[in-house]
């Protein structure tokens, strides 16, 4: 049911070279005989089209050779008497749900929300007094309409569409909270605490073994479910992967040293791999998670707290805790807060 073994070393040092020079802070690098796409294209987000007398891109390259279409739709599932339009993924920091347009959220510890693209911002906690820190948040993977706050005594604070399904915030806790994850529906969410306890609200699965009996090298510091919701992935500060229900075991890094610890996990789409996101924005990758950059080789001038894989697959951003964006892969940079001050650091990172 659980396992935790280390990453490869060849695909560590492969991943450092890699990251030399792939960042992309300000704006995304427009290729050479390129221009942006002037609209969302489904499959790919935010392309670019080829301008004339220029070469076509280069096969496996990501760039679109022509305009995208002018519709937000993903795939079309035809009923008896419906049609509706919808490509699940995995929910939570993993970017997932049903592909509703393009653009990400940032949680502040004081419960603030800084929202860009064409996320919707639905509501805050930025003007109220906390009885402890909000450590995580999560968008509801079935509408991006709506997301969740969670704080360390396992208070949760919903926001627009997303339901209430209750909380820890009046019972005495033996951890601190770390982490909340919707449930694919988003009729329900998970938490869990430093040592792997994990709470099910709502319909979310109950009966899931979860790492409470286990001895850490690490405290746990984040969860990922899967796309079925039948299971779900813990990550500790050291890099140690404990799967349970149908997660599937791909690697970890328990048994490396790391230059500094990992501060999130993120799962691809179709469940098949996850990133982990270590604190000076070295990226580690498993099973089909393809490695597309990171800023290892880079000083930051904050440490990076999140990280979200778009739900195309085609990228991912991480933030650090000033605000700060880094674009990876064939997606756009939405904006930041980067040269912003800020109240409250910046600790997660939502759909």
């Amino acid at each position: 049911m659980l396992s935790s073994l280390r990453r490869n070393p060849l695909q560590a040092a492969v991943g450092a070279l890699l990251g030399v020079g792939l960042l992309v802070s300000a704006a995304q690098v427009v290729p050479d005989g390129f221009k942006p796409a002037t609209h969302r294209c489904a499959e790919v987000g935010y392309g670019y089209v080829r301008l004339p007398d220029s070469p076509p891109p280069l096969p496996g390259s990501g760039y679109n050779d022509v305009e995208c279409p002018t519709t937000t739709t993903t795939s079309t599932t035809t009923t008896s008497t419906t049609s509706t339009t919808s490509t699940t993924q995995p929910g939570g920091g993993g970017g997932g749900g049903t592909s509703q347009g393009f653009g990400y959220r940032m949680v502040a510890a004081d419960g603030g929300v800084f929202v860009f693209g064409d996320r919707n911002f639905e509501g805050s906690l930025g003007d109220r007094r906390l009885n402890k820190p909000i450590v995580g948040g999560a968008s509801n993977p079935a509408t991006f309409a709506g997301y969740w706050m969670v704080a360390s005594d396992g208070g949760v604070f919903n926001f627009g569409d997303a339901g209430f399904f209750g909380s820890l915030g009046g019972e005495t806790l033996t951890s601190p909270i770390v982490e909340i994850e919707p449930t694919p529906s988003g009729q329900g969410y998970f938490m869990v605490d430093t040592k792997g306890r994990v709470y099910p609200f709502g319909d979310a699965v109950t009966g899931i073994p979860d790492a409470r009996n286990l001895t850490l090298n690490q405290s746990i510091i984040g969860m990922t479910v899967t796309p079925s919701g039948q299971g779900y992935w813990l990550v500790a500060s050291d890099g140690g992967i404990f799967n349970f229900g149908d997660a599937k075991f791909f690697g970890s890094t328990g048994a490396m040293k790391l230059n500094a610890p990992v501060i999130d996990l993120a799962v691809t789409p179709d469940g098949g791999g996850y990133y982990l996101l270590g604190g000076d924005g070295g990226v580690f990758s498993f099973g089909n998670a393809e490695f597309k950059g990171s800023t290892g080789n880079i000083k930051l001038n904050k440490p990076a707290v999140a990280m979200l894989v778009t739900p195309n697959g085609a990228g991912y951003w991480f933030m650090a805790s000033d605000g700060g964006v880094f674009t990876f892969g064939a997606i756009p940079f939405l904006g930041s807060m980067g040269a912003i001050p800020l109240s409250s650091p910046v600790l997660d990172a939502i759909n």
